[in-house]
């Protein structure tokens, strides 16, 4: 006769007999017997060995629980009895609750993420992180599941793939993968996976461990492109959140001329050229804050104090919570850019020959002068100026000759005029418009002119010419004569032929003449 393991009966204090048919019918009746032959010639059928719990008996104060086995290769069976010490289960059993109820509470206060899976990557055991972060509320419900249930395809693929390579080579693995969790969002995940077998080397699955290290991945990923990034043409300072500089690049101290001894531990204040209003800084600070970035151009001083215009990016690094760390600030030095715009510029606003305003800077600023004198009720005039008798030194000298007077006039017109408010400007040929702004009389006009008028009737000496011209001058005033640019300018070239109609050398404001239609026809000699 079989009998239990030792092991078994040691453990749980049982004892076991396994009794005759005489013995059984003491403890039983003979109908108990057919009704169990019968059961045990049905069951027969279904199983080679079966063994029933029949039923309990009371005996000397202990619980006794009859077994049936049949074994139908041998058409015998038998029924033993067991009797067990309950108490001493009931301790161990409590012993081995508590034990597990220790383990569960353990592995469940672990801030990272735990399973055990069976050979077929099946979910034995998960902790609360673990089930959390698949968006499962208990990790009973993960229980039987697998990866398949819970991520992509390709993505449960990889997972089943690693726990196979660990099972085939037998041993642990370390790598960075990635997991989705249910809002779609990609986490980073560090994870440790590992064999699990029986005493007897016999697999039994895999456990695993993993932790969320998407911020140090992004870390990694920064330093990476701020290393790369230090590499570059361009300027690099990054500081910390108080703006006290940490690292700059070489095209840094290229630009500023300050080496990374003298930068590191200054603020960024260290590059201010004074040449900007608190309200600018403000400005920049509260975009950075709102925006997280500004950009402009800014004008900077390098360490030689020579203040130079540079294009800026400043960029604020945040951390996981959303607080700042870091400033991030590009810089590149415009000075050539600026210089080749300011040419440009003044190619398109200045006479090439004169370096007077052409007529485009001169609009630009007759409309200036024109809005603020609307605000301030204030008087403008335009002076209309053309030279008498210029074609005659121009054909008889030459055009050289012509140029080069046409350069001493504009520098005594200028001479004439020091306001800051006033401009004098070149249309072309041998005219010239002059811009008074902020006058109080006509009278102060008319001094003015008279002024211009002696100034250009003395002598010029060019090369070894002696040329004596005079001019006319034509006068328009604002509001009088016009409120806006063109016919300001009109009024006063009209002035102008009037002026030439007196007898040259001389100036006219502007009257609304009744021949007004045939002076602005006429076409004057020199």
């Amino acid at each position: 006769m079989g009998r239990p393991s030792s092991n078994i009966v040691s453990k749980y204090s049982l004892s076991v007999m396994w009794l005759t048919c005489s013995v059984l019918a003491i403890l039983i009746t003979s109908g108990f017997l057919i009704w169990l032959q019968r059961l045990l010639e049905r069951k027969v059928a279904l199983s080679e060995f079966i063994v029933i719990v029949l039923s309990s008996l009371l005996i000397n104060g202990l619980a006794i629980y009859l077994f049936a086995r049949h074994n139908k290769r041998i058409l015998a069976s038998k029924i033993a009895a067991m009797n067990i010490d309950f108490k001493t289960l009931k301790q161990s059993e409590s012993r081995l609750q508590k034990i597990e109820y220790y383990q569960r509470a353990f592995i469940d206060s672990l801030p990272f993420m735990v399973w055990l899976k069976d050979e077929e990557s099946r979910f034995i055991s998960v902790n609360k992180v673990h089930a959390n972060n698949y968006g499962e509320d208990s990790p009973e419900k993960m229980i039987g599941k697998t990866d398949f249930d819970y991520s992509p395809k390709e993505l449960a693929e990889y997972y089943r793939q690693e726990d196979l390579s660990v099972l085939e080579s037998r041993q642990p693995k370390l790598v960075d993968e990635t997991f989705i969790d249910p809002e779609g969002k990609t986490h980073w995940i560090e994870t440790f996976k590992a064999p699990v077998t029986d005493n007897d080397g016999n697999l039994l699955g895999t456990v695993g461990f993993a932790r969320d290290i998407s911020e140090q991945k992004r870390i990694e990923n920064e330093l990476k492109v701020s290393a790369i990034a230090m590499e570059s043409q361009e300027g690099i300072i990054i500081t910390d959140a108080n703006s006290k500089i940490l690292k700059i690049n070489d095209a840094f101290t290229k630009i500023t001329g300050f080496t990374s001894e003298e930068a590191v531990g200054n603020r960024m204040t260290l590059l201010k050229s004074g040449v900007h209003d608190a309200a600018f800084y403000k400005e920049m600070w509260e975009s950075i804050s709102t925006q997280g970035s500004w950009q402009g151009e800014i004008w900077n001083k390098r360490k030689s104090g020579e203040i130079y215009p540079e294009w800026l990016t400043i960029s604020a690094v945040k951390n996981a919570e959303g607080v700042v760390t870091n400033y991030v600030g590009t810089m590149i030095d415009i000075t050539a850019r600026k210089s080749i715009e300011e040419r440009v510029h003044h190619m398109a606003h200045y006479d090439p020959l004169t370096d007077l305003p052409n007529r485009s800077l001169l609009t630009d600023r007759l409309h200036q002068a024109l809005a603020q004198a609307r605000r301030e009720n204030a008087m403008l005039a335009v002076m209309f100026l053309d030279l008498d008798k210029f074609k005659i030194v121009n054909d008889t000298l030459g055009h050289d000759i012509g140029d080069a007077l046409l350069k001493a006039v504009a520098i005594r017109l200028t001479n004439c005029f020091k306001r800051q408010t006033d401009t004098v400007s070149r249309l072309g040929g041998d005219e010239f418009v002059v811009l008074l702004a902020k006058i109080e009389t006509e009278q102060d006009v008319a001094m003015v002119a008279q002024e211009v008028i002696q100034s250009l009737t003395e002598t010029f000496y060019i090369e070894e010419h002696v040329i004596n011209i005079s001019c006319s001058i034509g006068i328009s005033l604002h509001p009088k004569n016009g409120n806006d640019v063109a016919s300001l300018l009109r009024s006063a070239d009209n002035a102008m032929y009037e002026s030439k109609h007196a007898g040259r050398g001389c100036f006219r404001f502007y009257n609304n003449i009744a021949n007004q239609s045939s002076l602005d026809n006429q076409t004057e000699s020199p």
